[in-house]
């Protein structure tokens, strides 16, 4: 369910009165208008086969002056009339060459699949799919009457004997709650009808995940490790990790997105990728202090043209990792390659100085915010550098942080840098 605000002011006594057969002028008027308002609403729903929320917004909600305007968030939509061509996706998504019955969660899941596609959350769509796999392998592609509280237990149990983890079996039914709620939306099914959710329904399982990270040894060990000159991607590799770090654990997903526009003066700013579409406001903004660990990898690493100088267009990545014009499926290609080339080459680094740790982005991650609450920042300082903080409700209460502490966030991670004797080096 979505709320809109109308601009019509009404009062409390007006409230208690609205359902009175004698009542004033100005309640009548607004009785009517609310009425034939209503009615509009109706129409222009029923037009939508099926119906969605972002369609009804932009042609009912939208520029309507009955409606308040200063609190909407339109989406953009795809254009109906550029259509997207999905068949490079079909390879990688089966799903999208099936027929599905309308009423199985199938239908619905290739639905969600499509859309995800479109609007460029190809990482999402592939969770998406994988759920709907796991799910078919156990019961079929079934009618979302036949799935119940026994029978998530049922499957809950089957996947276990598979040998996935809890956080596995709950993305896979977290994936198919949302399939249930856009089914509702869609007016496939009521959920008071077959919704096997909520309470004393079936309980999506939840986990305590022990946070992986890297002690402050090790990290200084990365530090100085001295790459070979004739190995320019262990550089590369340790390069990305070190921007990990200082820069505020950006995920490697923000990290190819980045352009020359978001360094404005000693910061980047920017909007997490993750957050540009759950976000029913303006997401929050992250912004990274540019101290002069991250100054010196934007030297080495950013990207340049074949005279071997800096591009300095605002609209150019500031790595060279995306180019433009890709479409969704293949950034999503280039940002794992990415992930997997940084995870493989800190592996080496930590083995060659001697730390029993694999490489991987997200310990790296961890690491930041866990020393960041070691060093003295509170957690809502932790969830605006990294942009966890949701802006309806944490925002109300924090103010955004001034550069100061940005610099100060910054300046935590130098412990890595020293007190160090050693240098390693795989040469």
């Amino acid at each position: 369910m979505r709320m809109y605000t109308t601009v019509y002011g009404i009062t409390a006594d007006e409230i208690k009165a609205w359902s009175q057969q004698r009542v004033s002028e100005k309640v009548q008027n607004l009785r009517k208008a609310f009425n034939n308002l209503r009615v509009k609403a109706q129409e222009a729903a029923d037009e939508l086969d099926p119906f969605d929320f972002d369609q009804f917004e932009l042609r009912f909600i939208k520029d309507n002056p009955e409606i308040d305007q200063t609190k909407l968030k339109i989406k953009v939509s795809v254009p109906a009339q550029e259509p997207f061509d999905l068949t490079e996706y079909y390879k990688r998504f089966p799903i999208l060459q099936e027929s599905l019955e309308i009423g199985t969660i199938g239908h619905v899941f290739k639905e969600l699949i499509k859309f995800k596609i479109v609007i460029g959350k190809v990482s999402t769509a592939i969770l998406y799919q994988s759920a709907y796999i796991s799910l078919v392998k156990f019961g079929g592609n079934v009618k979302f009457k036949r799935i119940n509280k026994l029978y998530l237990y049922n499957y809950t149990e089957w996947m276990k004997g598979l040998g996935n983890s809890k956080t596995t079996v709950g993305m896979y039914i977290r994936h198919l709650r949302h399939v249930f709620n856009e089914a509702h939306d869609m007016k496939i099914i009521k959920k008071e009808n077959c919704y096997p959710f909520g309470k004393k329904e079936y309980r999506i399982p939840g986990t305590r995940s022990v946070k992986k990270v890297y002690e402050v040894e090790e990290l200084r060990k990365i530090y100085g490790y001295q790459c070979d000159p004739e190995k320019p991607w262990l550089q590369r590799a340790k390069d990305y990790s070190l921007f990990i770090l200082f820069g505020n654990g950006i995920n490697p997903a923000d990290i190819v997105r980045l352009k020359r526009k978001n360094i404005q003066g000693n910061l980047i700013v920017f909007e997490r990728v993750k957050t540009e579409e759950i976000a029913k406001e303006d997401p929050p903004s992250i912004a990274i202090y540019i101290n002069d660990e991250i100054k010196q990898i934007i030297d080495r690493q950013c990207s340049r043209d074949e005279n071997g100088n800096i591009i300095e267009d605002p609209e150019s990545y500031l790595f060279p990792i995306l180019k433009p014009g890709m479409n969704p499926l293949r950034e999503y290609q280039e940002r794992q390659l990415l992930i997997e080339f940084i995870n493989k080459w800190l592996s080496f680094i930590l083995k060659e100085v001697g730390v029993n740790k694999p490489g991987r982005c997200y310990y790296l991650r961890s690491t930041f915010a866990t020393m960041q609450i070691a060093g003295g920042a509170s957690l809502f300082d932790v969830q605006e550098f990294m942009g966890h903080m949701d802006p309806r409700t944490t925002k109300r209460y924090v103010g955004s942080l001034p550069i100061e502490q940005k610099r100060l966030a910054s300046q935590r991670m130098e412990i890595i840098k020293g007190p160090n004797d050693k240098t390693y080096s795989n040469r």
